[in-house]
């Protein structure tokens, strides 16, 4: 799911770096989590990142 330039939410199967630095801007979760994200989040759905 994109963010912004090139930047977006999306599964990684390295949960041990969860939580830490390892991109440019990417939101990154553990694989089963996102599934479950984009399964439930409609298209075009607002989403405000704090």
């Amino acid at each position: 799911m994109g963010i912004y330039d090139g930047a977006g939410i999306h599964g990684t199967d390295e949960v041990g770096s969860l939580g830490s630095r390892a991109s440019h801007g990417c939101i990154r979760m553990a694989i089963p989590e996102v599934k479950q994200l984009y399964r439930e989040i409609p298209v075009k759905t607002p989403v405000y990142i704090g």
